[in-house]
């Protein structure tokens, strides 16, 4: 009896295999799925920049030679302007000018005789891997007073001197990639001794003046 169970066990597997079925599949569980999946690929290393100025035979920075990595070869020139910045400056410094974790190029245009200190400025773009000129709102070169940076605003506050009884206060604030001049505060001094001051704000893509007061 013994061998007969066994003879109708093992008729019972071959005409099984012999229809095609497949043997049950191990469930496929959180883990197993995980693991059969490519590792992803691990994020590239910010990239190294070194700047050198270069200037021409009146001594003016024309040019800033970018390399990269600590390769030999020029990776970028930027040209199509003329600066003429203190000597410690004269290289430019490399600055997160928008915020967004990679370090631009920024260069002193000159040293003015007032507090109005110029910047040539560019943005890294990691999509061309090129430093790109990106003018402020309402301007065709990238050039604007520069104070510190400061990220945890989003932007940077100018003041700047438009003449002796006249100056401003400016707060300049990332939109996207255009930076963009959100609010204005103009500081004017009558000739009686009082100051007029003019609260403009940004509402639908222009300044427009919300507040106005003597002190």
């Amino acid at each position: 009896m013994a061998r007969c169970a066994t003879l109708t066990v093992l008729s019972l597997c071959l005409m099984g295999c012999g229809r095609g079925e497949e043997a049950p599949q191990a469930p496929v569980t959180a883990d197993t799925a995980t693991a059969s999946q490519p590792a992803a690929a691990e994020a590239a290393p910010p990239a190294r920049w070194d700047i050198k100025s270069q200037k021409d035979n009146d001594g003016n920075v024309v040019a800033i030679a970018v390399y990269k990595n600590g390769g030999g070869d020029v990776h970028q020139e930027l040209r199509g302007f003329s600066a003429q910045p203190i000597e410690n400056m004269e290289n430019g410094e490399l600055v997160d000018v928008n915020c967004d974790g990679n370090r631009d190029i920024m260069l002193m245009e000159f040293l003015p005789a007032g507090g109005n200190v110029p910047y040539l400025y560019w943005i890294y773009n990691p999509a061309s891997d090129r430093f790109e000129c990106r003018p402020p709102s309402g301007q065709a070169s990238c050039s604007l007073q520069f104070p510190k940076v400061d990220c945890e605003k989003g932007g940077f506050d100018t003041e700047e001197r438009d003449s002796a009884t006249t100056y401003f206060e400016r707060r300049w604030e990332w939109r996207g990639v255009q930076l963009t001049l959100t609010r204005e505060i103009e500081n004017e001094f009558t000739e009686n001794g009082q100051k007029k001051v003019t609260i403009r704000e940004l509402d639908n893509g222009e300044l427009k003046v919300t507040k106005s007061y003597i002190e």
